[in-house]
């Protein structure tokens, strides 16, 4: 089933701090975040009075399974970036980027393949021992670019409490997609046709995303099934093999008998991101945007912090590029770094990271009680 108007009821709700982010991001957060104690699905019993069947019903067709058990803040910014923004993407494949960096730091600066085992601090700088060296590595300053389970399996120095709460508990759910390559790009020449976009099933397969680019183009394509947490769990222990035999079950029971899905299936490859170095996507439970978020994007030292859960930006490369900024800033004590190819002579806007005075907002516990 394609999405439609069942997304129109999460904006009814939501719309007005929407609007409040477009017109002034670090106000509309201010707003936002008074009910950050608050789940998504609390938010929409107690406060926009919805009954269990409409939460469960919309939970179904727009998002993930207990996804709306996630902070009321975490929802409100995945849908302003998901349902707002102005795409963009690199052309000729997004690795250009990295290969990009890697072309301004020399590849014979970059080790891959090193496993960093445990960082320590010393007088003048900070210790790194990884798996390809007998000796430690002496660096100035160092930028630990992973997520916080993956961090936690790293021996690091004794840092501050909260630091070291952060770390253990900034949630991170389970994801999955599969890639899926046929003979051609049938979903475009069903009734009714499929042009870029997505559909929502309550089937495992829970997200069909069809490719944006080579739409009307003769040759094969490439489908993408997702699953996010709660439904990504049921892929972790399939073989590809079984996974793949999944997804084609999956798109049969969709396509019925307008498409030979065998036929028209080429090859697959899976991922499961919690598989990955245990990876997956940022996503807040209650509380954790108040109560973490600032913490955990502070420095150590000289140890910083980067990664999707240190932007207010998750589960999207934008988050890994908006918190990659604010380390660089943190590192070179510059808040307003310029562009390494700046195409004007006009500076950038400063942007403000400091969501402090937006974490000290009076908290809704009691809104029910405030609003009568």
């Amino acid at each position: 089933m394609q999405q439609d108007g069942k997304s129109t009821h999460i904006r009814e709700v939501i719309w007005p701090y929407l609007d409040a982010l477009k017109k002034d991001f670090a106000k509309g957060f201010q707003e936002i975040i008074k009910f950050d104690d608050f789940s998504f699905r609390a938010y929409l019993v107690q406060v926009a009075e919805w009954d269990e069947d409409r939460i469960n019903y919309v939970e179904v067709m727009t998002s993930q399974t207990n996804q709306f058990q996630n902070s009321f803040t975490e929802l409100v910014i995945e849908n302003m970036d998901f349902s707002q923004a102005s795409w963009k993407t690199i052309e000729n494949g997004m690795e250009r980027l990295p290969h990009g960096c890697a072309q301004l730091i020399g590849s014979e600066n970059i080790f891959t393949g090193a496993e960093v085992y445990k960082i320590e601090d010393v007088s003048d700088g900070v210790n790194i021992y990884h798996s390809e060296s007998s000796a430690p590595v002496k660096f100035d300053k160092v930028l630990m670019a992973l997520p916080p389970a993956a961090l936690r399996t790293i021996e690091t120095p004794t840092w501050s409490p909260d630091k070291m709460h952060a770390i253990r508990a900034l949630h991170f759910e389970p994801l999955y997609k599969i890639g899926l390559r046929f003979k051609t790009r049938f979903w475009e020449k069903v009734s009714p046709p499929s042009k870029g976009g997505q559909s929502i099933t309550d089937l495992p397969s829970r997200w069909f995303v069809y490719p944006s680019y080579g739409i009307g183009d003769n040759g094969p394509g490439v489908l993408l099934l997702y699953a996010w947490m709660t439904d990504a769990i049921a892929f972790l222990p399939k073989n590809e093999k079984e996974r793949i035999c999944l997804g084609l079950r999956d798109l049969k029971k969709v396509y019925g008998d307008q498409v030979d899905i065998d036929d028209q299936f080429i090859e697959g490859y899976s991922i499961n991101w919690t598989d990955e170095e245990s990876t997956g996507d940022a996503m807040f439970f209650p509380g954790q945007f108040r109560n973490l978020f600032n913490i955990a994007r502070a420095p150590e030292g000289n140890v910083y912090f980067a990664g999707e859960h240190l932007s207010v930006h998750h589960t999207w490369i934008l988050g890994a590029l908006d918190s990659a900024l604010l380390a660089c800033q943190q590192m070179l004590g510059e808040p307003n770094i310029m562009p390494l190819r700046p195409t004007t002579k006009q500076n950038p806007p400063k942007h403000d990271y400091d969501y402090s005075d937006c974490i000290k907002a009076k908290p809704m516990a009691v809104y029910r009680d405030q609003r009568t």
